[in-house]
């Protein structure tokens, strides 16, 4: 995942031009939506706004804090410059730190990865031209990250990744009663005594077969952008990865991870924790298996052939955030740590999956004997 040559694509922006880039987006949407006056107009403008914030948060809260200290101490000089400061210490809090080993951060229940938003959907245009409304274009940045490999996914047919947590698609709630055999027969899975390992699905991504099981887990596509600050001595690289929806031409924040250089030296459990005391209260640590600490609200989770976890999406047993810290080999010091808004990951799920019964209006039965669904 941390291949050298996506590090040094173009030279790293300066972190004023966040602010700069801020403000343009919020620019665009204001002229764009200038003239609407109907609640569909409007709910359109503020689904545009959030979209800003997401994408340039720490740029957003900065402004904010600004305007509202300014407007509330315009009588009272003597508070402005002590408020404004402060301001200036919020902006540092869930902007990228370069010196820091924890790239995430939280805020009213939003979640933060290197400074950019891992919350929202975004609707996706094909050039900076294109008047599709609420969208952004990600052919070139997005907040602190290049995002043209997500843009040539998404646009140009470049084959998605289909990576991290794995589901049997029964878990997703449109799904749950609908027989396994209509389901497969409607996506065309291979039938026969010798099934495939794996099958590429328009509709759900990679769905893989475990032989040992029997059941099905579902990968849902996905495709990434790449960190273009300066990174400093901690890292060397930072990737954010998005879950793609073609059909409606969207992407959604799945996850972040920041790859440490050799020499940093910093101890697996201790990151671990410390990123726990990050998530807050309701978090928990546990040894997933030798070297690979997850953080959640759950304590225990099936895992796939890789060892990686599955079935996230259970909703007796969902954790809206996952963290990972993973151990370099043959130490106890960290080699990459990963943060997932899994919350998104189910949403996305149970979204294209309702559409896809939309689509094959499936009846809706029982499932069958010896189904999987839960």
């Amino acid at each position: 995942m941390a291949e050298k040559q996506q590090l040094k694509v173009q030279l790293p922006q300066k972190a004023s031009q966040e602010r700069e880039d801020y403000q343009e987006c919020l620019a665009a949407v204001i002229k764009k939506y200038k003239a609407a006056k109907t609640p569909k107009g409007e709910k359109k403008q503020q689904i545009a706004i959030a979209g800003c914030r997401d994408r340039y948060p720490a740029a957003s809260i900065l402004v904010e804090c600004k305007r509202q200290v300014t407007t509330g101490y315009k009588d009272q000089p003597e508070l402005l410059k002590p408020a404004l400061k402060e301001c200036g210490n919020e902006y540092r809090k869930y902007s990228f730190d370069a010196k820091s080993a924890i790239p995430i951060a939280i805020r009213e229940n939003k979640a933060f990865f290197a400074g950019v938003g891992m919350n929202e959907i975004t609707l996706m245009k094909e050039n900076e031209d294109d008047e599709t409304p609420s969208a952004q274009y990600m052919g070139e940045n997005f907040g602190n990250f290049s995002c043209s490999p997500l843009y040539g996914t998404m646009f140009n047919e470049t084959p998605p990744e289909y990576t991290l947590f794995g589901n049997d698609p029964f878990n997703y709630s449109p799904l749950r009663n609908v027989s396994k055999e209509a389901f497969f027969k409607a996506i065309a899975y291979p039938s026969g005594p010798k099934k495939p390992a794996s099958f590429i699905s328009k509709d759900f991504g990679e769905i893989t077969l475990d032989p040992k099981t029997g059941n099905y887990l579902n990968y849902l596509p996905s495709s990434y952008c790449f960190f273009n600050r300066k990174i400093g001595s901690v890292y060397e690289a930072l990737k954010v990865y998005y879950l793609l929806d073609r059909d409606s031409k969207s992407v959604i924040p799945y996850f972040g991870v920041g790859f440490y250089k050799a020499q940093t030296l910093i101890p697996s459990r201790q990151l671990a924790e410390e990123i726990r005391t990050k998530l807050g209260p309701n978090y928990s640590t546990s040894e997933l298996k030798p070297g690979v600490f997850i953080i959640s609200t759950q304590k225990t989770f099936e895992v796939d052939g890789e060892g990686d976890p599955k079935n996230v999406c259970q909703k007796s047993n969902e954790s809206p955030y996952v963290a990972l810290v993973v151990t370099r080999e043959a130490s106890n010091l960290a080699s990459y740590s990963l943060f997932a808004n899994t919350g998104n990951l189910c949403r996305f799920g149970d979204r294209v999956a309702s559409r896809f019964l939309k689509k094959k209006s499936l009846n809706h039965m029982p499932p069958a004997s010896g189904s999987t669904a839960e």
